[in-house]
């Protein structure tokens, strides 16, 4: 469940004595009601200097835009101009990710029984991506780890549409570390000497997809 609005004031009111400014890259609104309650907790003190970023995504995406932001920060840049710079950068970013298996959405509700059950006999495994109303959606399925990593990655890049000036990259993985190493060769294969984050995914989101889910996140700046 997400912060009730108190931890957050009281986030912010640590934040605020140490700033004069403060930036906050918030869960996407679309999946959570983080934002709402973050939104919450800066109303109940309009004097603090509050500005709040949508982030439209989770885990890496949302550590890339948080990285962004501090980068902004210490060139000196207004609040509200480095919300608007992440609002305009955020646009253009996103984050994919697959499952091993269906056994954690069946339980959250997300796919029927059968839907699963066929899905893990096939070996079949879908690419799902953070639209940019910030909500989970299907973008494609392959079988076989291989075609999998490829589809995702070939995703990302119909995505990005080009190959940009500037993009950073963060891999995120449930318990499959040696994924990293693969996805990092492909992508500096398609994209040259980038920077490239990873991290484990983070244990809410690893609840719901489960061991051997692992997703990239990327931010394209120019």
């Amino acid at each position: 469940s997400q912060p009730p609005p108190g931890s957050f004031l009281e986030g912010f009111k640590r934040a605020a004595a140490d700033a004069e400014q403060v930036v906050g890259v918030v869960v996407s609104s679309g999946l959570s009601g983080t934002y709402t309650s973050a939104e919450a907790a800066a109303a109940q003190e309009p004097d603090l200097p509050i500005h709040l970023a949508d982030s439209r995504g989770a885990s890496l995406l949302q550590g890339l835009l948080v990285l962004k932001a501090t980068e902004l920060a210490e060139m000196a840049m207004p609040a509200d101009e480095i919300v608007e710079e992440l609002a305009r950068v955020r646009d253009q970013s996103g984050i994919m990710f697959t499952i091993e298996t269906f056994d954690r959405l069946l339980a959250s509700g997300r796919v029927s029984r059968s839907q699963a059950f066929f899905a893990n006999l096939l070996n079949v495994k879908p690419i799902l991506a953070i639209d940019l109303a910030g909500e989970v959606v299907p973008r494609a399925k392959a079988i076989g780890q291989k075609r999998v990593m490829l589809a995702l990655l070939d995703a990302v890049a119909k995505d990005i549409g080009r190959v940009p000036e500037k993009v950073r990259f963060g891999i995120v993985h449930v318990g499959v570390p040696e994924i990293v190493s693969e996805v990092r060769e492909i992508l500096q294969d398609r994209y040259g000497e980038v920077e490239i984050l990873n991290a484990p995914i983070t244990p809410v989101i690893a609840t719901h997809l489960g061991i051997g889910a692992w997703g990239l996140a990327y931010m394209v700046e120019d």
